[in-house]
């Protein structure tokens, strides 16, 4: 099975912030048809396709649950879902929050 090259997976990495709501959605590549997610901590959901590949993460009362005040982690949780570095997803999220 192919394996995308890390070049890729970060050129599909975006997120938006929707202030009214305080929600953040970090995505990797175009969205899928059907979508699944999996429930965390602070308002954390690990997306997925219906096949079972991640998608992305939405984090639920962003500001609510700190996750301004403790970005790094998220990120870890973003990059180890996504398979993208820390770095890139901490960038991503700054990014959009900006």
């Amino acid at each position: 099975m192919a394996v995308p090259d890390l070049r890729s997976r970060l050129a599909d990495l975006r997120a938006e912030y929707d202030a009214r709501v305080d929600v953040l959605h970090l995505m990797r590549g175009a969205a899928p048809v059907a979508l699944e997610s999996d429930g965390g901590p602070r308002g954390i959901e690990l997306v997925f396709s219906a096949s079972g590949a991640p998608f992305g993460v939405t984090v639920i009362g962003y500001r609510r649950n700190g996750w301004d005040r403790t970005a790094p982690e998220l990120a870890d949780i973003v990059a180890s879902h996504l398979e993208v570095p820390a770095e890139a997803a901490l960038r991503t999220i700054a990014a959009a929050m900006a």
